[in-house]
């Protein structure tokens, strides 16, 4: 039997080497994320330096273009004038797209500085919707929203960078919207924060997508994509990037697939 001695030696040695081990497990994890925030800067480094190398050649295509278009060099062909007018719609798209990862990259390391005022969402909303105007009577989309000043406080925000956020979001609300569908904005105000939620009739998520929809970078449902192939899910990764950096939340509700779907922004009162 076990002196009482013996016994706290024991243990002793056990908390020890019990003690060690962790130790030395901690190192490891340390180590493996030091290398991991290593490997991201490298990432976000190189991704900044290629859009920068991207945006002059892309800038000198637009030109001649341009110039092309605009009879610079002379008189064109409709057949040629139309080709024109693609690559320059397909070069402002690259450059749109450069421009989002830009904006991801820079938010997300800091190196994006918000300029935070009192915000009047009603009037950045209206402004939003006026410039889809179009497109929304091309598939003839009601839009109903609460348009009493009451019902739209100031908020602590970028101008700039909360319009990104609502045209992001009324964009896709058109994109996946239904011939003769809806969009309904409504506004609460929930103790410190103030709530916007876009709803619209269309393609609607599944429950397994609508979990994973602001989990994966890019991601994009099975529905989307049967919509649109060659979206890049880009969108609603930029929304929620400059949300949270303004301190606030973005979440989706969907009742399921062909249900519709509901975006909802929460931003800070001032």
């Amino acid at each position: 039997m076990l002196s009482l001695e013996d016994f706290n030696e024991r243990l002793q040695q056990k908390v020890a080497e019990q003690t060690k081990e962790i130790r030395k497990a901690y190192e490891v994890e340390k180590q493996a994320r030091i290398e991991l925030e290593r490997l991201n800067q490298n990432k976000n480094d190189f991704i900044i330096i290629t859009q920068h190398h991207l945006r002059t050649p892309l800038a000198q295509i637009l030109w001649n273009v341009n110039s092309i278009s605009s009879g610079l060099f002379g008189a064109i062909s409709s057949e040629l004038a139309q080709a024109i007018s693609n690559i320059d719609i397909s070069c402002r798209r690259l450059v749109k797209t450069l421009n989002t990862f830009l904006d991801i990259t820079q938010m997300k390391i800091g190196m994006r500085v918000l300029n935070i005022l009192p915000v009047n969402i009603q009037e950045v909303v209206r402004d939003v919707l006026k410039e889809f105007e179009f497109d929304i009577k091309k598939k003839n989309i009601t839009v109903s929203y609460k348009d009493e000043a009451k019902a739209w406080p100031d908020v602590l925000a970028d101008t700039e960078r909360i319009k990104d956020i609502f045209s992001i979001i009324v964009d896709n609300a058109i994109k996946y919207n239904v011939e003769g569908g809806t969009i309904t904005v409504e506004t609460e105000r929930k103790q410190d924060m103030f709530i916007v939620s876009v709803g619209s009739s269309g393609i609607g998520l599944s429950k397994n997508d609508k979990a994973e929809l602001f989990k994966q970078s890019f991601f994009r449902s099975k529905e989307a994509k049967r919509a649109h192939p060659l979206g890049m899910g880009v969108g609603l990764l930029v929304a929620k990037t400059i949300v949270e950096a303004h301190h606030g939340k973005i979440s989706v509700e969907s009742r399921g697939e062909g249900k519709g779907i509901e975006l909802v922004v929460q931003l800070p009162l001032t």
